[in-house]
């Protein structure tokens, strides 16, 4: 089984202090990027992509820029899921939950709307903690691992996304990197992948930032 990490597209990001010529460049290649994702996909045959929050800069952008990521995900030859982060999270103006956006997307695109496990190759499941409010108010990754059964006869994947307790903040939806490993011990989860970071982080084994594919500051 192989899979393709990634995070923090933000689809859409304003970009203002930019011309208007290199804004448009900007764009453009935040939607690129995307297919690349597919082309290193469908290179290393890999059963599915998943994307750690923050695939849309904000709930209130141009309709356009969905129908542009949608034609662009509709490249990828396999399911790509998307887990919400602070910047898209599942709330009542969520794009992920708009009827643009599930009349624009491809049928690969799988948007988690529940925290916890679900299958997503033979014997693999992704164990996700998707945003639902801007500000959480908890560690949505330590909620998750509190609730899901152990499984010892399959691969589990923690997707998640948020800043690390102490080290990149301090605020209540800090992911605790003590309670990840604590599931990676136990053999609860096999790897965990998280976004927020925008650069690819090995914050210990097994647990890992794919970081965000274009630059930007954070």
């Amino acid at each position: 089984m192989r899979f393709l990490a990634t995070a923090d597209w933000q689809l859409g990001m304003p970009a203002a202090r930019l011309p208007d010529e290199a804004r448009s460049r900007f764009q453009d290649a935040r939607i690129e990027v995307i297919e690349r994702i597919g082309a290193l996909a469908a290179e290393h045959l890999v059963d599915f992509v998943v994307v750690c929050g923050d695939i849309f800069d904000s709930n209130q952008l141009d309709r356009r820029v969905v129908v542009r990521a949608a034609d662009a995900l509709a490249s990828i030859d396999c399911p790509v899921y998307f887990v919400a982060g602070n910047h898209d999270p599942l709330d009542s103006a969520s794009i992920l939950l708009s009827n643009e956006f599930k009349n624009s997307m491809p049928q690969n695109v799988v948007v988690v709307t529940e925290a916890g496990a679900r299958e997503v190759a033979p014997g693999v499941d992704l164990v996700s903690a998707p945003w639902f409010t801007k500000f959480p108010a908890t560690d949505l990754v330590a909620d998750v691992l509190e609730v899901v059964e152990p499984a010892p006869s399959r691969v589990r994947i923690l997707a998640g996304h948020g800043g690390l307790l102490g080290i990149d903040t301090h605020d209540p939806a800090a992911v605790d990197q003590r309670r990840i490993q604590r599931a990676l011990d136990e053999g609860l989860i096999d790897f965990a992948v998280l976004g927020d970071r925008h650069s690819l982080t090995e914050a210990a084994p097994r647990i890992w930032y794919p970081g965000a594919p274009e630059v930007t500051h954070r």
